[in-house]
């Protein structure tokens, strides 16, 4: 990335892949978390990464917090600083385990994320946080947002609909496929496979 001064969120946008939330996390998601993280009342939410079975990991503006199943009694969950990560030097993910300075954290199963953008991101983080003192004082209640209409997004889609009739598609293997192509089953199904709640839409889902 390049050496400029930028925060938090810059980061997260540069490294968003499947099962990365970050900004907007679904409702339901974002209830389970607060109800079974055990996240101090006075930090925000500002990420999630989804791990499979409603785990994963959770950051925050203070640092990460995690509830991971798999692994010893006690050790289901835990966190971690952004102070603390100042002091690591080496950062490696390696048969879906954690590791911070050759030391084990934790383990990262039932996530597509690439393991290796998971270890870019915290290097990037620890890397800006060192080089700027402010870098994550964020007023979180006031982050700068942009939006589209539904109609554009749905326009934007429809251009890449259908893998037979997309060279770029059909170069990178993937189908990108409007809400109103889908059965009423596989949209069910999709939205319930991604936390998507009641009152949000299914507008397009790109398939690989």
């Amino acid at each position: 990335m390049l050496n400029t001064k930028m925060d938090i969120y810059d980061i997260f946008a540069y490294y968003q892949n499947e099962g990365f939330y970050y900004k907007y996390i679904p409702e339901k998601m974002l209830n389970y978390i607060n109800k079974k993280y055990e996240i101090p009342t006075e930090e925000s939410i500002i990420a999630f990464l989804h791990c499979g079975f409603k785990t994963g990991l959770c950051f925050t503006e203070k640092g990460v917090y995690w509830k991971l199943f798999g692994q010893g009694k006690g050790k289901g969950k835990g966190s971690f600083s952004w102070e603390f990560l100042k002091k690591i030097d080496h950062f490696k993910i390696e048969k879906d385990e954690l590791y911070l300075n050759n030391e084990k954290v934790l383990m990262i199963a039932g996530t597509l994320y690439p393991p290796n953008d998971l270890v870019k991101l915290f290097e990037e983080i620890k890397r800006h946080y060192s080089e700027h003192q402010d870098f994550l004082s964020l007023n979180t209640s006031n982050i700068s947002d942009f939006s589209l209409h539904i109609d554009n997004v749905l326009r934007i889609c429809s251009t890449f609909k259908g893998n037979e009739d997309c060279l770029l598609c059909t170069m990178l293997n993937v189908d990108i496929r409007t809400s109103d192509s889908l059965s009423d089953k596989t949209r069910i199904s999709l939205m319930k496979k991604n936390n998507l709640g009641e009152d949000e839409t299914l507008i397009a889902v790109l398939f690989h």
